[in-house]
């Protein structure tokens, strides 16, 4: 692999790679590649999740995938590879490769950003590593708004309601909005999810899960079974925000000022040994 002069050599040198399974981008002058390398067994759909009998054939690994069949693409017409440690297939990929893949929130929004460039130069990449929007929040937040209901709301209710209606989803250090936005996306997850259990703990899927949940919430009346003892979904969100309210309130005062994400969510770093009074202090980042 140190040896490869083109990306096609760096790619072939990754036939023997075994472990660990990673992502593995590849360039030179004119060429770019991404490429899933290591050794990931031919398994049924969900095998390997969870611990069960084994029976038969059927429960054995069938070999390998083969390395020309691994996720992999050379000079796309997109003009650009990346990758976030998301699921690298869609559906229609022939072999199953797991089930723990990172949030597509990251793998989107650099996408998104690559797209607004035909070229970039070193400038552009340090805009890219600190680009603070939520890609997540972009998505939900709609939803949210749809099904939330102001009856009732005091004036401070309604006037955060209000600021988080004109967010533009940057999670700046000084504003209010990824705050409420965070203890509010949390809280319905709680609501939804806190009745299913893994073991003794509540079990919540991950965000892009309930994300799809409120889409499909729509079309699929089945779904409302998941919100009771909420009569409908527009109760469960409305309550969720007010829990939140009524949290951040408790927590960091009457004053909405002070639920500034640089407070809510605080950058520290500990010292390696954990000593006190040898770590950071907070670190704001704007």
């Amino acid at each position: 692999l140190a040896r490869a002069n083109s990306a096609a050599e760096c790619v072939e040198a990754l036939r023997t790679w075994r472990a660990p399974v990673q992502n593995f981008t590849c360039a030179d002058a004119g060429n770019i590649a991404l490429t899933h390398a290591g050794r990931i067994p031919k398994r049924a759909s969900g095998q390997g999740r969870v611990v069960e009998k084994a029976e038969g054939i059927n429960s054995l690994w069938q070999g390998d995938i083969p390395f020309g069949d691994l996720p992999h693409e050379m000079n796309p017409a997109r003009g650009f590879v990346y990758s976030a440690n998301q699921r690298p297939v869609g559906p229609e990929y022939p072999y199953y490769l797991g089930w723990d893949f990172e949030e597509p929130f990251r793998g989107s929004r650099i996408r998104s950003r690559l797209e607004e460039h035909s070229k970039l130069d070193g400038t552009d990449f340090l805009q890219m590593q600190n680009d603070i929007v939520s890609q997540h929040a972009s998505l939900a937040m709609p939803l949210m708004k749809k099904y939330t209901r102001i009856a009732g709301f005091s004036e401070t209710e309604k006037n955060v309601f209000e600021t988080m209606k004109q967010w533009d989803f940057f999670e700046r250090a000084k504003s209010i909005e990824p705050s409420v936005f965070d203890r509010w996306w949390k809280k319905i997850e709680s609501l939804l999810w806190d009745e299913v259990h893994f073991g003794e703990r509540p079990y919540h899927p991950k965000r892009a899960r309930t994300l799809w949940f409120f889409r499909q919430f729509a079309t699929e009346p089945s779904l409302a079974a998941w919100l009771k003892p909420f009569s409908s979904m527009e109760e469960l969100v409305t309550q969720a925000f007010r829990e939140s309210f009524a949290d951040l309130t408790k927590e960091f005062g009457e004053d909405v000022n002070g639920w500034m994400w640089a407070n809510v969510q605080k950058t520290e770093f500990p010292h390696f040994g954990r000593f006190p009074g040898l770590q950071s202090a907070p670190v704001v980042m704007d």
